[in-house]
């Protein structure tokens, strides 16, 4: 009869491992207080991390041309606004590319006197009508060479100044965070001056055990 009362002692106070019950009274005896979490400034923790740009705000800012950088504008670390000049470059290509504009120019200039001439005798019947038609087609053609030279120089960044340099802008505002050039640096086309990143929204890893 004790065996059997025990083994129902035991059953009775059987519950879920590693959980123990406590009443009202036995938890003021214990001096437990249950409160409820709040931020404070009580305490601090000291960790390793690092802090990154959003990729989709990180932009590389290099030149379609190949050349010796003749000016850095910014360094690292320093802020940059979208469309401003960071760096110039010396090269020939920039030379050659605002002399074929120019060349154009003058090719589109002359072919548009033609056109005009052309018109003023056809109207006087002077010249047959396919001399007309012939002026008029130069004239097209040479418009548009002077449209694609003046394409290929924006789409290289030469704007104003020297003849043989190149502005290298910001493709967006934010931060300078890599300069791998220096002064005086030979790089070639596309290479890396600078890095921009918008740090507006930035990525903290935090290695935390």
């Amino acid at each position: 009869d004790d065996h059997g009362g025990n083994e129902a002692a035991h059953e009775e106070g059987e519950g879920e491992e590693g959980v123990i019950t406590l009443t009202a009274p036995q938890i003021k005896a214990a001096g437990i207080e249950v409160v409820r979490v709040l931020s404070s400034g009580g305490g601090a923790l000291t960790l390793p991390a690092t802090i990154e740009g959003d990729p989709q705000g990180t932009q590389v800012v290099s030149a379609a041309i190949g050349g010796r950088v003749v000016a850095l504008n910014r360094n690292q670390g320093d802020a940059v606004a979208r469309g401003q000049v960071v760096a110039v470059i010396e090269s020939r290509e920039a030379a050659s590319l605002r002399a074929e504009v120019e060349a154009a120019r003058a090719r589109s200039a002359l072919a548009q006197s033609n056109l005009r001439r052309e018109d003023r005798l056809f109207k006087l019947c002077v010249t047959p009508e396919r001399d007309l038609i012939a002026a008029r087609t130069a004239a097209t053609e040479a418009s548009i060479a002077l449209r694609l030279a003046q394409q290929q120089v924006s789409a290289a960044g030469v704007g104003g100044g020297a003849l043989n340099r190149i502005g290298v802008v910001a493709p967006l505002g934010g931060r300078i965070t890599a300069r791998p050039v220096v002064l005086g640096q030979t790089v070639a086309a596309d290479a890396e001056l600078f890095r921009v990143s918008n740090l507006s929204r930035v990525a903290v890893t935090i290695s935390l055990s």
